[in-house]
């Protein structure tokens, strides 16, 4: 392999001049497209950002529109409170006369069992479970057992 095949074979390796020059001009354009691409997304972002503001800004301004509220809704139910206290207070005995006075007065409920739907139709018997199911107390179950039934 002589020397002139090497130089040739890297001559078609690497690109020609044209063709460097196509290559920077594309990188430059890439690099417009991008930068304007940042700009782009930099001035969105700051848009947001001064929406965000306003928006936090309403939101603390209505909080504040709001507490105020509360607090004088809170002011009003604590001075209805005491005046219904004071009103029990004073008004109390006469409250309790008039419901006294106009009480309904209701025997007390008995309920018949002289009829014959209320008799039993036989005497309820009695009895101990051993009695029921025929059980020896002295009798242990089979899941108690430690050693082997005599019986079995």
């Amino acid at each position: 392999m002589s020397l002139l095949d090497i130089r040739t074979r890297a001559k078609h390796r690497r690109k020609s001049r044209s063709e460097l020059v196509k290559l920077v001009g594309q990188f430059e354009r890439e690099a417009d497209k991008n930068a304007c691409k940042f700009i782009e997304m930099t001035t969105e972002i700051e848009a947001l950002r001064a929406d965000r503001n306003h928006l936090a800004n309403r939101l603390d301004e209505q909080a504040v529109a709001h507490t105020a509220v509360v607090d004088g809704l809170v002011a009003e139910r604590d001075e209805l409170r005491d005046q219904l206290s004071a009103m029990c207070v004073k008004f109390g005995p006469q409250l309790a006369a008039e419901a006294n006075a106009n009480r309904v007065d209701v025997p007390p409920m008995e309920r018949p069992i002289d009829g014959p739907e209320d008799q039993a139709t036989e005497p309820i018997r009695v009895i101990t479970l051993q009695e029921a199911f025929g059980t020896d107390p002295a009798r242990v179950p089979s899941w108690a057992r430690t050693e082997p039934d005599p019986a079995a």
